[in-house]
Formats: structure tokens, C-alpha cells, sequence
């Protein structure tokens, strides 16, 4: 029944016409990632708010127009918050510390790529969790961006991004540390959203969506969380409808945690004690296939290792289903915006 569901979906992707790729236009932007010695040091928070070419014509690390073929670009920086005063907010029994984010957008629709940089310490008091203390901050409805081959490390969140729509987070590293951190990335009601091809390990979890209407696409990525007794979750779905968890690596789950291997349909809950390697609340028709997933010592307890005729067409339908989806997002972006 869950192969039919699969099947189904995919076929109904596939459907579409094909569109030209993203950035087709300028695939010189995205570079390699340069060696540390090339990143340039950036000594302040980043705010860009309406002044987008003003930051081009102030520093050599921005440049571009920010149309499709020529988009902004942020390229090869490094911002380590640890160096900057915190900042603070106060309720009504005290004051709390937090660091802000390295890279903070805000009502962005121009095309722009972040690439090639790396964010250190973003920081937040435990006790107020404060998601903006995150590497790169994105609201208020901000669009049309890329954020690939960066480097995270020891940030609260290594992405956190609200009310925004047709962003990709592709290629990027993120180390963390599990006592201190949140999610490494949050997304709070978004849609058209590619999270594909990035390396996070120990955070609270990996990928958290939260109010999500439909296309958001979690591929390809290795999630490694490293406190399995500390409710650590690799990919978190809450309030998320029409989307899709495929061909990813979870490592750090509980042999006795709820997997779901296939499609997930009419909120199937996954909560429970302990670690989750995928935790769906509250969520529809959400496609989940071609998963594997592995206890903390490396060892698989499930997904497509399992080499038998029913998990090969469901991770080759998960195959399809991200590549669609991916589409989907594209054509649907190049529809609103081109």
C-alpha cells in the first residue's frame, strides 16, 4: 500500500513540464570552498535590510546585481561572533545574553548566494534559546536565495529562517555541540524549500521545519547526533504538509525508535522517548523513503541496507520523489519570480 502511495506521488511530479535549472545562467558563482587562509575576516554583524548594493559597493567580499544572472553573492568570510560585544534582552525578572546572527536578511526578494564562509559561536543563553542567535538569520519573507559550502561550527543554530520561501541550503558542514545547541537548522513557516547534501553532527537535531503549508524537500543529507539520551532528533516535521524526507543518513538512533520507512500519511506521529531519528507531528502527506539509519556506533538498524525487492523500489521511488519535488519548487519559483 505505502509503494502504491509512493508510486503515485512520483508519478504526479513527474508530470510536469521540466524547467531549466536554478542559476542555470552563472554556475561560475558557485566555487570550491577555499582553503581557511583565503576566508576574509569580517570584524561586524551583517544586516542587510533594502541596502543590498550598498554593501557591493562597500566590500570586496559582495558583489553582483541581484537579478537571476547575476545575483548578489557573499563569498569566502568568516564571521566569529565569540569577538563581538553581546548583545541583550530583558524580561520582566532579568536581562539575557546572546550573540545575534552572523548574516541577518531581512524582506530580501533579490536573487543573492551566501557561499564558501564559515560562522563560529553563535551564541544564545540557554535559558531564552534565542533562534536568531544563528550563523545566518533569514525573515521576513525573503526569497531567491542560495546557501552552499559554508562552514558551521559552534553556532546555537547554524541556520534560522521565518516566514521566507524559495531558499537552497546545499553542501554545507555543521559541527556543533549537543550541550549547548539547538537545532542546526530551524525553519519556521516556510514553503519551497531544497535542504540537500549537508553534513551536521551534534546538534539537538539536524533539520527542524515547523508550520510549513507544502515543498519542503530534506535529501541527501548525514545527520549525526551524538546524545542519543538527550532527546536529540535528526529530522524534525511539525505542522508540515506536502513535502518529503529521502536518502538521507541518520546516525544516533535508538534501535527501539519509531522509523518510518515509507510514505507518512494523515499526521502520522512518530514522538516518543529517547532519540528519533525522523519525528512527524502533526504533518500530511509527507513522503519518507529511502532513509538509512544508524545507532551510535555505526552500526545500521534500518532503511535501505536492508537489501530486499520492497526497500529498493521504495528508495528508488524516494529517488523520484526528491527529484520532482526539487522541480516542483524550481518551476513554481521561476513561475512567480522569472
Amino acid at each position: 500500500m505505502a509503494i502504491s502511495l509512493l508510486i503515485f506521488g512520483s508519478i504526479s511530479i513527474l508530470s510536469m513540464a521540466l524547467p531549466n535549472q536554478l542559476y542555470s545562467s552563472t554556475p561560475n558563482l558557485i566555487d570550491q570552498k577555499p582553503k581557511a587562509s583565503a576566508y576574509t575576516v569580517v570584524d561586524h554583524r551583517i544586516h542587510i535590510k533594502n541596502n543590498w548594493s550598498e554593501t557591493v559597493a562597500a566590500y570586496d567580499w559582495a558583489t553582483g546585481s541581484g537579478t537571476e544572472g547575476d545575483p548578489y553573492v557573499i563569498d569566502g568570510i568568516s564571521i566569529n561572533l565569540a569577538v563581538f560585544p553581546m548583545l541583550t534582552w530583558t524580561d520582566w525578572y532579568s536581562s539575557y545574553n546572546y550573540t545575534g546572527a552572523g548574516i541577518l536578511i531581512e524582506g530580501s526578494t533579490e536573487y543573492f548566494i551566501i557561499q564558501n564562509s564559515e560562522f563560529i559561536n553563535a551564541y544564545t543563553d540557554p535559558r531564552i534559546g534565542m533562534q536568531e542567535s544563528s550563523g545566518i538569520y533569514l525573515h521576513g519573507k525573503t526569497e531567491n536565495g542560495i546557501i552552499k559550502s559554508n562552514n558551521f561550527f559552534n553556532d546555537f543554530s547554524a541556520l534560522y529562517i521565518q516566514n521566507s520561501e524559495f531558499i537552497q541550503i546545499l553542501d554545507n558542514t555543521i559541527i556543533g555541540d549537543a550541550d549547548t545547541n539547538g537545532p542546526a537548522f530551524y525553519l519556521s513557516h516556510t514553503e519551497n524549500m531544497i535542504i540537500q547534501g549537508n553534513y551536521i553532527e551534534n546538534h539537538k537535531t539536524g533539520v527542524q521545519v515547523e508550520g510549513a503549508k507544502e515543498n519542503i524537500l530534506v535529501d541527501n543529507n548525514v545527520i549525526i547526533y551524538n546524545e542519543p539520551n538527550f532527546m536529540a532528533n535528526g529530522i524534525m516535521f511539525y505542522r508540515v504538509n506536502n513535502s518529503a524526507i529521502t536518502n538521507n543518513e541518520l546516525h544516533g538512533a535508538d534501535a527501539e525508535s519509531i522509523i518510518p520507512t515509507e510514505s507518512s500519511q494523515m499526521g502520522l506521529r512518530t514522538a516518543g522517548l529517547g532519540s528519533q531519528a525522523i519525528q512527524i507531528d502533526s504533518s500530511h502527506n509527507i513522503y519518507v523513503a529511502g532513509n538509512k539509519y544508524y545507532d551510535i556506533y555505526g552500526n545500521l538498524i534500518g532503511g535501505t541496507g536492508n537489501f530486499n525487492i520492497v526497500v529498493v523500489i521504495i528508495a528508488i521511488v524516494g529517488a523520484v520523489c526528491a527529484v520532482g519535488l526539487t522541480l516542483m519548487i524550481t518551476r513554481k519559483r521561476k513561475t512567480n519570480y522569472s
